[in-house]
């Protein structure tokens, strides 16, 4: 939804719905981790969960939560197979360490999460390489060193977007369309500083630079 929500109704989703299976907010920027965090506890039946713009989100809380009672810890391992977190500014690198406690999620979005750099990247390339589909896209800080994690770790991405992504460079994309082996769509859009002479398997669909030959 939409509408603006605030955390009184967050936390009364997570406490009541706890068998909800999919969940869209979108730019719901009064939602802090005080609700957030109760919903992803709580919430175990949960398999697509989207935060668009939750700006004041600063990690998650998947396998532990910290009620106003006490700790709580969930006795059962997240469902979240779709994870949608576009937007949320004030995310930070630790939040890898949580999603690594999602074992069956397969699609992520974390494009224009600002504050994410390198490490995010290669500790989410350790703990989550059972992802399938991975945007990056505007995350300014990344370097090539969160590339080359992405080559030797995931081996099971098909998708990546590094859009907007403009400190990386050919060198790393090259060694990525070489070694990655299930990686079919790779989206490169305003990587101006990428040559796009870099040698392109045919079976892996880069989308190039705009207005790029």
């Amino acid at each position: 939804s939409n509408v603006p929500i605030t955390d009184k109704s967050g936390i009364a989703i997570g406490e009541n719905l706890t068998r909800l299976e999919a969940l869209y907010c979108r730019d719901n920027y009064q939602l802090t981790n005080d609700s957030i965090d109760c919903i992803t506890a709580r919430c175990k039946e949960l398999s697509l969960l989207t935060l668009w713009g939750c700006v004041r989100l600063r990690n998650l809380a998947i396998r532990h939560y910290a009620a106003p009672a006490g700790l709580i810890v969930a006795s059962e391992p997240s469902n979240i197979v779709f994870l949608n977190l576009w937007g949320c500014h004030g995310l930070l690198d630790e939040t890898a360490d949580s999603i690594g406690e999602i074992p069956k999620l397969r699609s992520l979005i974390v494009a224009e999460c600002h504050k994410l750099t390198d490490k995010f990247v290669e500790v989410l390339s350790q703990a989550s390489s059972q992802i399938q589909h991975l945007n990056l896209r505007y995350l300014r800080q990344i370097t090539d060193d969160s590339v080359t994690s992405i080559a030797n770790k995931m081996d099971s991405l098909q998708s990546l977007d590094l859009s907007f992504c403009t400190r990386i460079t050919a060198a790393s994309v090259a060694s990525l369309l070489e070694t990655a082996p299930s990686l079919t769509e790779l989206r490169l859009w305003s990587c101006h500083q990428i040559d796009v002479t870099i040698h392109r398997p045919q079976d892996i669909d880069v989308q190039l630079p705009r207005n790029a030959a």
